[in-house]
């Protein structure tokens, strides 16, 4: 019994079935775990109570009850492991469905029921796949033969119509080889069959090539192709060594000096002739000596080393160690450049600040490596100063000036060669030099920062004010865009012209705000429309012009394009979408996969009847994981920090908020956005958009009143403010 519990134990590392796409595998992998761990049974031969089966008449009461003990006690066990494998909602239909009859047949059928693949976009998502393995995106032969049999054995269990004849499958296995095996391809088909070789009566007289043996002949060609670039690489090592062999052998047969009968030099270069020559080098040297003495470490020992390994062979090594990069993709870069960070992993301090150098000199070592083997070469070398909460200014010597790396490191090992003591407890770091605190250090976001003077670090960054004058109204004009991204638009839009300098943007202080992103990763859309990431935001306290109180965004993730629409209620979401399928798809952009959070209004029975019988796939995201919808929640955030700053510095009466709203998404569309080289306008429509028709939001202006609705002697213009395009 206790090896039959430890085998359903094994059932946690199946993932929880939670969308239609993992259905197909989630269903063989449980059967599959249910068979090796001695439950199979309940699934085929022993699926009916023994009570109740054919024949339990001729056993006693007694024996019968037994065996109804057994079977039920083994249903409860092998039912409580799979619905452990149930998210949230799915285990709670199947209880439902199930009701007082669980037993692991209902259960899983229950489960295939709700959560089968329905409609043409499983389908289609399949093939695609299928139709895109080749060999290059894999390691070896053997990996692409599996890749292709799974995503084969997949479309077959979806449909017995979708199965892959036997000349279709090899030949795609064949053609995918690519170019680097088209010599053995022309050889195999002139030995191979890959269809029956049939007599005049139809009989079969030679039977095509099975996949084994195929796949076998091909690993045989990539052993081979290994072999054979082995070989090329000793060759040319062999005539790398004879060609610097030969060239020894010139220099040493290069005719003496004339002057000194001296090898090695000409008459031009002689020492004896020109004495001064022999003066400079003597010079050059000595100071290049005196330099590396003073101000750099040893050689051998490379700067930012992790390990003695690497301090033996002499190489650098750049220590941004996972926790620092992880912290450093969290931040921003400006504010990686003003904080100091306390790194394990750096083996001398690295800055990127010259200003805090004091009179640093040329670097004369090697090259740092820094993430993905990537080399930086550091500007300088010297003393650097940091004002501390404990002591004051703290002075760090043989400190390296990067400033490409755009971070501070303060390193561990160098300041316990300088005899300081470091301690971590409690998130706190202590650094003490003979009995005295010189400096502290606090965890934030997973990384040690130095407690400075008159500096506060926080995890929540706002962009307050723009640096550049010139470009202040048009921070405006673009409902408060960062000054990255303005100088970015001037290359991706027309009519960005430099403007009169203005004030702080007091707007941006009162009402923009953001936490540190979340990563993920989404899958892509391969063109536009394809693939949409949808949201809700709402309801908002102050109920805007005919009674919006919340918003619906929507995201093409291969353009970055959004559409947003005002809503009453959440339950105009179906309204909003369809109206946004009937003015922007084509017969060339299609909606394919719709990503939504698992809402009362996204799982209504109506919006995904509408979407099946569109073709369209819905992908929820699982439970109580919204950051796999942040594509859509990050558009919120943007779309919220325009729209906050806007409505203050505007100073319009706030129930006007949806039409500032749909604005700022309009002026987001013609903004940079993180991963793209073009705008999202750009990017869907193929043109640069022109700018010179915006103006700030809020502005006063006058309305022509048309000469029908006014009389002679009136005004023809009446006073008005801008609230959109």
């Amino acid at each position: 019994m206790s090896t039959k519990d430890y085998g359903l134990s094994h059932l946690t590392s199946i993932n929880k079935l939670e969308s239609p796409e993992y259905a197909i595998e989630w269903v063989r992998e449980i059967k599959d775990h249910l068979a090796m761990a001695g439950y199979g049974d309940l699934l085929t031969r022993n699926k009916v109570q023994p009570s109740l089966r054919d024949g339990s008449t001729n056993l006693d009461q007694e024996t019968l009850n037994a065996q109804d003990e057994i079977w039920k006690s083994r249903q409860e066990k092998a039912v409580a492991a799979i619905k452990n494998r149930l998210g949230y909602n799915c285990r709670k239909m199947v209880e439902k469905s199930v009701k007082d009859n669980e037993t692991v047949d209902n259960v899983i059928t229950s489960a295939w029921n709700h959560f089968r693949p329905k409609g043409s976009a499983h389908f289609q998502q399949l093939d695609q796949k299928y139709h895109d393995l080749c060999l290059e995106n894999c390691t070896s032969i053997m990996d692409f033969a599996n890749e292709l049999q799974k995503a084969r054995t997949a479309l077959l269990e979806l449909d017995e119509s979708c199965a892959i004849g036997h000349p279709q499958f090899i030949n795609k296995f064949l053609t995918g080889l690519g170019p680097t095996y088209s010599v053995f391809l022309t050889s195999f088909c002139q030995n191979y069959n890959i269809l029956p070789e049939r007599d005049s009566n139809g009989v079969i007289i030679r039977q095509p090539v099975s996949f084994t043996e195929t796949v076998m002949k091909t690993e045989q060609e990539e052993q081979a192709m290994k072999q054979r670039e082995s070989q090329q690489t000793a060759l040319v090592a062999r005539n790398n060594t004879r060609t610097r062999d030969k060239s020894r052998t010139d220099s040493k047969e290069k005719p003496p000096c004339t002057t000194c009968n001296r090898t090695g030099h000409d008459a031009d270069g002689c020492w004896k002739t020109h004495p001064h020559l022999k003066r400079e080098f003597y010079t050059k040297r000595n100071k290049r000596q005196r330099t590396d003495d003073q101000d750099q470490p040893e050689r051998s020992h490379t700067t930012m080393v992790a390990t003695d390994k690497i301090f033996e062979q002499g190489m650098g090594f750049m220590a941004f160690n996972d926790t620092t990069l992880s912290a450093g993709l969290s931040e921003t870069a400006q504010t990686l450049q003003k904080i100091h960070i306390l790194d394990s992993g750096a083996s001398s301090h690295t800055f990127c600040q010259p200003t805090k150098f004091s009179h640093p000199k040329p670097y004369y070592g090697n090259p740092i490596n820094g993430i993905a083997d990537t080399k930086v070469m550091p500007k300088g070398i010297g003393t650097y100063k940091i004002n501390t909460q404990a002591s004051g200014v703290v002075v760090l010597r043989q400190s390296l000036l990067i400033p490409d790396a755009c971070v501070n490191l303060v390193s561990v090992s160098a300041l316990e060669s300088e005899g300081a003591s470091i301690t971590f407890q409690h998130g706190k770091a202590i650094i003490t030099q003979k009995g005295h605190t010189i400096m502290t250090a606090a965890r934030k976001n997973g990384i040690y920062i130095i407690d400075e003077k008159e500096q506060e670090i926080k995890t929540a960054l706002a962009s307050f004010e723009i640096q550049d004058p010139n470009l202040r109204i048009w921070h405006d004009r673009l409902g408060h865009l960062g000054e990255r991204n303005i100088k970015k638009l001037q290359e991706q839009s027309t009519g960005l012209q430099p403007m009169i300098p203005g004030p702080k943007c007091d707007g941006c202080s009162l009402g923009k705000m953001k936490e540190a992103p979340h990563t993920h990763n989404i899958k892509k859309g391969t063109r536009p429309f394809e693939s949409l990431h949808a949201d809700i935001a709402g309801p908002f306290p102050t109920k805007g012009v005919d009674g919006y109180r919340y918003w619906a965004l929507f995201i093409d993730d291969y353009t970055m394009m959004s559409w947003i629409f005002p809503l009453k209620e959440k339950s105009e979401f179906e309204g909003v979408f369809v109206k946004l399928l009937q003015s922007e798809e084509t017969f060339t952009r299609r909606l394919r996969f719709l990503r939504l959070d698992r809402g009362g209004e996204n799982v209504s029975h109506s919006l995904q009847q509408r979407c099946e019988n569109l073709g369209i796939e819905i992908i929820y995201t699982a439970t109580d994981q919204h950051q796999q919808n942040g594509l859509a929640e990050v558009g919120n955030r943007i779309i919220l920090e325009k729209l906050n700053p806007v409505m203050i510095s505007s100073g319009l009466p706030l129930k006007w908020w949806p039409f500032v709203l749909r604005t700022c998404n309009y002026i987001r569309n013609l903004s940079p956005v993180a991963g793209k080289d073009v705008t999202p306008w750009e990017a869907w429509t193929g043109e640069k958009p022109d700018l010179r028709h915006l103006r700030v939001i809020g502005s006063k202006g006058y309305a022509l009143i048309p000469p029908a609705k006014r009389k002679k002697m009136e005004e023809k213009t009446r006073p008005c403010r801008l609230l959109g395009y």
